[in-house]
Formats: structure tokens, sequence, C-alpha cells
């Protein structure tokens, strides 16, 4: 029985471990026509947009050709449901620019989204792909520069279509309007956390934090991110360090595990002293 403490405490560990998952990161990124492909770009009608991924890693994405042009990427992860109050997605993420996003409002766009299983399979130059026509989610909208309108806020996708970042497919949540992002390198994170009263999204960059409560989420269940920009000069490029999505637990379910790997180890430890004794 006694080679059974460390199997106990070795399981116990590897749970705790376990319990905190980077679904999406820089090291997992897989472009399209690779095998194992989950990164993709869209680009409107009539332009293009490029993805390249350097072995830093550091992942390049081209904006459209013509200035002002719609375009962005999105990237799939394991799906993650978030069940207990306190579990939480995060999205974090990096960048330069190689030269100043369009100085209008929200010309920069986050979303962390429920795909429903309906995944792109290619890069589009079309202005949408059906893939995502009914993707439910949110999304956090920004100004880069310059005075932001109401617009520059969190929102609800409540609409359909094929341009996951068409404006008539969301609704804004809260009050609150978004302080501009600034220009060069930024770094951010928009997250859910389940609570008691709702899904909570949080985003913080900057030293601005800003958060709003959903007491009725369309989702709980996570898939896929998207990130948008509009170029003020043509194929721009944002060129991000960090891209990373991560699955939080609630407290509460690590602190049970770290407790129950507190009681085999003082166990264990209690028998050995017993055994030594004797």
């Amino acid at each position: 029985m006694k080679n059974l403490y460390p199997i106990l405490v070795a399981t116990l560990l590897a749970q705790a471990v376990a319990r905190a998952t980077t679904l999406y990161s820089l090291d997992t990124t897989v472009l399209d026509g690779n095998t194992g492909e989950n990164t993709y770009y869209v680009a409107q009608t009539g332009s293009t947009a490029s993805l390249s991924l350097d072995p830093t890693p550091s992942l390049t994405y081209t904006m459209a050709s013509t200035a002002g042009s719609l375009t962005y990427m999105v990237g799939y992860f394991n799906s993650t449901t978030l069940t207990n109050v306190g579990d939480k997605i995060s999205f974090s993420l990096s960048y330069t620019a190689t030269s100043a996003l369009k100085a209008s409002d929200e010309a920069f766009r986050v979303g962390l989204y429920n795909s429903g299983g309906s995944y792109m399979t290619s890069n589009n130059t079309s202005s949408g792909s059906s893939a995502t026509n009914g993707y439910t989610g949110y999304a956090a909208t920004f100004r880069p520069s310059g005075t932001p309108g109401t617009g520059n806020t969190f929102k609800e996708r409540t609409g359909t279509g094929n341009n996951l970042f068409t404006s008539s497919t969301y609704t804004n949540l809260g009050t609150d309007t978004f302080a501009p992002i600034g220009t060069g390198a930024v770094s951010m994170t928009f997250s859910a956390e389940l609570t008691a009263g709702g899904l909570l999204l949080t985003t913080s960059y900057g030293g601005n934090v800003y958060s709003f409560l959903d007491t009725t989420p369309s989702t709980t269940t996570f898939d896929t991110f998207a990130i948008y920009g509009v170029d003020a000069s043509s194929s721009a490029s944002l060129i991000f360090s960090n891209l990373t999505v991560d699955s939080v637990p609630e407290p509460g379910q690590m602190a049970l595990l770290i407790i129950g790997l507190g009681t085999v180890t003082a166990a264990a430890c209690r028998r050995r002293a017993t055994i030594a004794y004797r």
C-alpha cells in the first residue's frame, strides 16, 4: 500500500495543473493550407489579406491591400463551457502595428464566440464566410485614436450574417465608452466569467478596465476568437507576440484539489512516521 501514495499525490497534482488550460496560443497556431489548420482570414471582395507565422513565434496579420477595407482573422480552439460560478475564459493579445490603424470608431475589434460546430475551412476573400453566419458571442470594439463615440463598447452578437463583424448583427451592452487603445504597441485582455448573476465581460488595456454583467447570456460555450482591424494605409500589419486563449477554473474547484493533495501528502507522512517508530 505504501507505494500507492506517490501515485495518488502525482494524480492529484496533475489534475490541479490540468485545471488551468491554454486553449490557443502562437505555439498551436496552424494557418490555412497546413494539416490541423485552425486560423484564417476574411478580406473584403476585391481586396486581399495575409497571415504568416514566424518561428519566434509571432504572427503577422497583414490587413487589406486596399486601405480602409474590411478584414478580420478567425481562430478556433477546443470548445469550453463555463459551468461553475467563477469559471472564466480569457483572451489576451499583444501586438505592434507597422502603421497606425484608421482613426475611426470601432476600427479595432476583438470577440469570443460559439461556432455551434460550423467552422471555416479556408481563407475567404468575399467579405464573409457562410460558416460564421450563426455564430453567437460577444465583442469589444475600440477606436485606435481620437475621440471615441458611444459605439466603442461591449457588444453581443444577436443577429446573423456571413460577415462576422457586421454592425447590424450586434447589440450594444452597457453605457461605457471605451478609451482609445492607442497606436503602435498594444496589449489587452478580453474575458467572460460566469457569475451567480450572469456572464461578466471584462476588458483591460493601457491602465483601463471596463466590465459589464450580461444577466441573460446568449452563450456560455466558446470555441472561436476573432480580431478585426481597419488599416489607414494599404497592407498595414499587426505583428502579434502574444495571442492566447485560456480556460480558467473557478477558484473553489482548484482549492479542493489542493486540499486533497495536502491531505494525501499529510497522510503519507504520518504513515511513514508510524512505520519508522515501530
